[in-house]
């Protein structure tokens, strides 16, 4: 556990089949659902965002829905170039109650989550410790 710096769980629960210890190394799809499942948006344009977060500070990752990729990356595709304000068009759009992150630990320790979704236009920000061996 952290300990040191606790985030109320606010509206999202842990949706997926939780571990008691993660491997490391091995991928896992981490879900999170809002309860109760309505009034969903999109936060920054997704239906959710992950922090991973090692205790002590050594492993750091934002992930997204699909997976991460680096912003200037995208920006090369091509419908980031013929309209390139597309996704803040997005940020008011509805969105599923339910959100799926993809994550392997690349190394053990005690891990927190933090998890953001939006709802009814509020930001709601929860937090999970796991365990990676």
């Amino acid at each position: 556990s952290f300990g040191d710096a606790s985030v109320p769980n606010t509206a999202i629960r842990f949706a997926s089949e939780t571990a008691s210890t993660y491997v490391t190394r091995r991928p896992v799809s981490f879900t999170f659902a809002l309860e109760p499942a309505r009034d969903a948006g999109l936060y920054m344009g997704m239906p959710g965002h992950a922090m991973f977060l090692r205790k002590d500070r050594g492993v750091f990752a934002h992930v997204h829905p699909g997976g991460s990729v680096a912003m200037a990356a995208l920006a090369l595709t091509r419908e980031a170039q013929a309209d390139p304000h597309a996704m803040h068009r997005m940020m008011d759009a509805a969105a599923p109650a339910t959100v799926s992150f993809p994550y392997g630990f690349p190394s053990p320790g005690d891990y927190r989550i933090f998890v953001q979704m939006k709802r009814a236009g509020k930001v709601e920000t929860a937090a999970f410790d796991v365990t990676a061996r």
